[in-house]
């Protein structure tokens, strides 16, 4: 699924998750975006320790701010980006890919 967003608009992004099993300590949620090879934004969240629970925890990155996509004829296309939850020891907890594509209007 790619993600359209029209270019200038400001948002935040709304992940949801829980943890299952093990306390996990240090939890890290890592955010990379993409285009053609290039590193456009790298952003790093500390979330905290979490135990297991049966209930989702959410979180928005970023926390007080907002995003502003970009805007112009070069800025137009579509970015690769990959999300990361890592902990203190460093394991990677689930790590996903997903694409953006910034467009001149909502299409």
């Amino acid at each position: 699924t790619v993600l359209v967003m029209k270019e200038g608009c400001e948002f935040k992004m709304r992940v949801h998750f829980r943890v299952q099993h093990n306390v996990v300590l240090g939890l890290r949620l890592k955010n990379e975006i993409k285009k053609m090879g290039a590193t456009l934004a790298k952003d790093a969240e500390m979330l905290g320790t979490y135990p297991p629970k049966a209930e989702f925890a959410s979180i928005d990155m970023p926390r007080k701010e907002w995003n502003e996509a970009e805007s112009g004829m070069m800025a137009r296309g579509e970015y690769s980006a990959k999300m990361e939850f890592v902990d203190d020891d460093k394991k990677s907890h689930l790590a996903f890919e997903y694409k953006i594509k910034v467009a001149k209007d909502w299409e």
